[in-house]
């Protein structure tokens, strides 16, 4: 985030927004355009395949897939290779052709005084951008980029919103009156004008886990935790480093990651409890925002005093890299999922005179840059990525207008060793429908549903818990291991009435517990329910 003055009104530095000209039309059959398919986690011999329309391609390894079409929306389906499963995207879908990659589409779309930062609402499909100068949100239709509302009064200074989906509100934090605005997005009225904070609130995230916002205070060098079900101070202020400016939420481990704009570090907060596990990781000059990359799992943060990205890793807060160069003065970076690129705005440092005014593009998966720098509006400030159109909007806070950068083009496929588990099921009649759930003990989960007498899974080694059931027959809970190396993982049940007694002929058992061996072998544990001791 950039801290700023709210007593003055002029920009930061001047410049003059580039004119955007249309492609020229080409004449005969409509101009086409790469859609790329890219694959990680495959070994080099492994193949798959994806169909784009009517056509299939092949593609070997981690290596890519390129069809060329004309601009529209198009579904694919992906095949797996034998002996894998795909983490993500979903195996159908559908992807966006809109001009030419990381380009700018269109004319900007004017904001505000000051635009700085900006969220999207996947509810309503809206943007919403917050007017450092204006003291004011500005809400944009994502689909036909028009302003919808030009105004919506908060706090002095907002610096950060953030999207609430479990009320559907969203959080504005303000900078100069110490307070964060309640605005619900489906009216776009103010609900609360301001929760007390610390100072100088500069960042505001999402926990998605607890329904809690974390709000960084730059001036008090605390977070300050909100409960989105109340809209109250859940917790005591935690303490960080110096000027934390930034924070950012780790999925997979459910961590909050808080950069310290003025002691050069990272500060991480378990959001389970609320408190620091890691109190300090050293990261470039003036670090000032983060984005998590759910594919490897690491965290990119932007330095702003040294020109460079610190990656980190998140499974085990250490470095990956200590430094990705991009443009002069980065304050930003998002995350696209589906093509699995960083985009950096890279605001200018009025030392070199501000040569920014543009954004770098990075391929997540090699830290590599792609695109040094796409030349957006004056002042990028912030960026956020819209899943529904796949385009990327920059906020531009001196010339007081958003870029839409078109990050449509490619999409990137994740896989990961699977073993094949088969359920066998015996006492249901012929033809009756009947489920299997396999959870991981990390939480994720996989169901199959079938009629016959066996179900299958295809899963990552890791222990799991099975619930097997049918309509009107008791449920069958289940445990069971998969190890790497094994084939022929199975497992087999029993499935009884609910109106008769699950095995009458032992009478009290109350279930059986499966486990599969390392050999893939199951043994069948029968436990009888003991009696309770008779009262004297």
């Amino acid at each position: 985030m950039l801290a700023v003055s709210f007593t003055g009104t002029t920009a930061y530095h001047a410049g003059r927004l580039p004119e955007l000209r249309a492609h020229p039309p080409i004449p005969g059959s409509p101009r086409v355009f790469p859609v790329t398919f890219n694959a990680t986690g495959l070994p080099a011999d492994s193949t798959w395949s994806v169909t784009l329309g009517n056509t299939t391609e092949t593609g070997a390894g981690g290596g890519e897939v390129v069809f060329d079409e004309p601009n529209g929306s198009y579904s694919y389906e992906l095949a797996s290779p034998s002996g894998f499963r795909l983490i993500f995207p979903a195996g159908e879908g559908t992807v966006h052709v809109d001009g030419v990659p990381n380009s700018v589409i269109g004319p900007s779309i004017g904001a505000g005084r000051g635009p700085y930062a900006v969220a999207y609402d996947p509810a309503n499909g809206y943007l919403y951008v917050t007017n450092v100068f204006g003291d004011n949100l500005t809400v944009i239709d994502a689909i036909d980029h028009r302003v919808v509302v030009p105004s919506i009064g908060v706090g002095n200074g907002p610096t950060a919103v953030a999207y609430d989906p479990a009320n559907g509100f969203l959080y504005v934090s303000n900078w100069g009156s110490d307070n964060v605005t309640v605005v619900d997005a489906a009216t776009d009225r103010v609900v609360i004008p301001g929760i007390g904070v610390g100072s100088g609130p500069d960042d505001v995230a999402y926990d998605p886990a607890n329904g809690y916002l974390y709000v960084a205070n730059e001036g008090s060098d605390t977070v300050t935790v909100i409960d989105g079900a109340t809209d109250s101070v859940a917790a005591l202020s935690i303490g960080v480093g110096v000027e934390p400016d930034s924070v950012t939420y780790d999925a997979a481990n459910h961590y909050l990651y808080v950069t310290n704009l003025a002691s050069d570090n990272v500060t991480v907060i378990d959001g389970t409890t609320d408190t620091v596990v890691v109190p300090s990781i050293g990261t470039g000059s003036s670090p000032y925002a983060a984005a998590y990359d759910r594919t490897n799992g690491h965290l990119f943060i932007v330095n702003y005093g040294s020109d460079n990205l610190t990656v980190l890793n998140g499974t085990g807060n250490s470095i990956a890299d200590p430094s990705v160069g991009v443009g002069n003065g980065p304050i930003d970076v998002a995350y696209d999922p589906v093509n699995g690129y960083l985009y950096v705005t890279n605001y200018g440092d009025p030392i070199d005179g501000y040569p920014g005014d543009n954004v770098t593009v990075i391929d997540g998966t090699t830290d590599r840059v792609v695109v040094p720098g796409i030349v957006v509006g004056v002042g990028p400030a912030e960026a956020a990525y819209d899943a529904a159109n796949g385009c990327l909007y920059v906020t531009n806070q001196v010339s007081d207008n958003v870029t839409v950068i078109n990050a449509n083009g490619r999409l990137v496929s994740s896989w990961e060793v699977a073993y094949t588990m088969t359920f066998t099921e015996t006492g249901l009649p012929t033809g009756t429908p009947w489920s299997v759930q396999a959870t991981a003990d990390a939480g994720p989960s996989w169901s199959a549903n079938s009629t016959g007498t066996t179900a299958s899974l295809a899963l990552p080694a890791g222990t799991y818990t099975y619930t097997i059931s049918a309509a009107g027959y008791r449920t069958v809970t289940e445990s069971g291991q998969i190890v790497p190396g094994n084939s022929g993982h199975t497992v087999a049940v029993v499935l009884t009435p609910m109106s008769s007694p699950p095995f009458p002929w032992i009478g009290g058992i109350v279930g059986a517990a499966v486990v599969v061996m390392v050999s893939a072998a199951v043994v069948v544990l029968l436990r009888r329910e003991r009696s309770p001791p008779r009262s004297a």
